[in-house]
């Protein structure tokens, strides 16, 4: 027997897939900047977020092998988004950082996410944009503490 939690929650579910597939190749397309794949572009988010980082910090933060983390880092390098520099102290440890097109790909994608959501989002009252912040936070706080976060 189907309860009305469990009629409205297929509902979230299906909404949240057709969120989910609108903003899969957001990352990569900003006008005017070359495309990048979504894990080189989450990547360079964690990079931009947090500051230089070692592979197995970014890893840990995308929930991937150290070795991926190398591959995505190499094709970035590549096309010159990012730097790898030996910490002084510990040769043995790399620092990944963003170079400087590197910081001009995320201000692109920034500025092109910020516009898509204000588009998608401009339905939305103050009070209703508010709420559904305040129900983001609540799951996402849920999230993190499953995670042990």
């Amino acid at each position: 027997m189907t309860t009305l939690r469990d009629e409205v929650l297929n509902e979230v579910i299906e909404e949240f897939s057709l969120f989910k597939r609108y903003f899969k190749h957001l990352g990569g397309h900003a006008k005017g900047l070359p495309p990048v794949p979504p894990a080189q572009a989450e990547l360079l988010h964690i990079v931009a977020c947090r500051g230089p980082l070692t592979v197995k910090e970014i890893a840990e933060q995308m929930r991937v092998t150290g070795s991926a983390v190398t591959q995505f880092a190499d094709a970035l390098v590549e096309a010159g988004l990012i730097t790898r520099e030996h910490d002084a102290a510990d040769r043995r440890t790399v620092n990944i950082d963003l170079s400087a097109a590197g910081k001009a790909k995320i201000e692109g994608f920034e500025k092109h996410r910020r516009a898509h959501m204000e588009l998608m989002l401009k339905p939305l009252s103050i009070e209703e944009l508010k709420a559904y912040r305040d129900i983001h936070r609540k799951i996402m706080t849920g999230l993190a503490n499953k995670e042990g976060r």
